[in-house]
């Protein structure tokens, strides 16, 4: 009888639709002020799901704003962000929220005087994409995100940079285990 239950278990086991696979890559994000470059990892699922970590460089062109002669900066942070795949599988169509904190450094100039003005950031973004699945091995996936920057704290003179909205059309690809 033990025996009976034993290949019972096996046999419901093996019915399960799909596989979890862990992605590892890389992705690069547009933006109007400056570009994102990041380190993926996703924990994929059997069925629908994926959960994704990033941690990554964000680098501000310099621009004249109304507040200063030039602003520019960079900075590092992190994000954590789910999608749900419309296949079972992860791949092709999905939606997805991913929330993200940074924190910048902007070198700011007036005619006279310039400095260093540091922010924590908070970016929520809700994002659609395609991943594109080549050999069940190596994964595309172009996606269109926008959200909303938040200044958390600011520590020097305000800068132009952060608040408002912002769409963050981006790109990443990698390897899938």
């Amino acid at each position: 009888m033990g025996l009976l239950a034993l290949f019972f278990l096996i046999s419901a086991g093996s019915q399960d639709f799909g596989y979890k696979t862990f992605d590892v890559g890389a992705e690069y994000k547009y933006y109007p002020d400056g570009s994102i470059l990041n380190v993926q990892l996703s924990l994929n699922s059997k069925i629908h799901h994926s959960i994704l970590l990033r941690a990554g460089y964000n680098n501000v062109r310099l621009e004249r704003t109304p507040l200063h002669d030039g602003e520019q900066g960079t900075g590092w942070g992190g994000s954590l962000g789910y999608r749900y795949y419309f296949n079972v599988l992860p791949k092709r169509f999905f939606i997805g929220l991913e929330t993200s904190l940074w924190k910048m450094t902007i070198h700011w100039s007036i005619p006279a005087t310039e400095s260093d003005s540091k922010l924590t950031i908070f970016q929520p973004s809700l994002e659609a994409g395609y991943t594109i699945l080549i050999n069940d091995q190596f994964y595309i996936t172009p996606y269109f995100a926008a959200g909303e920057q938040v200044i958390l704290n600011t520590k020097g003179n305000k800068v132009s940079y952060g608040d408002g909205f912002i769409p963050l059309p981006g790109i990443s690809a990698g390897w899938r285990f």
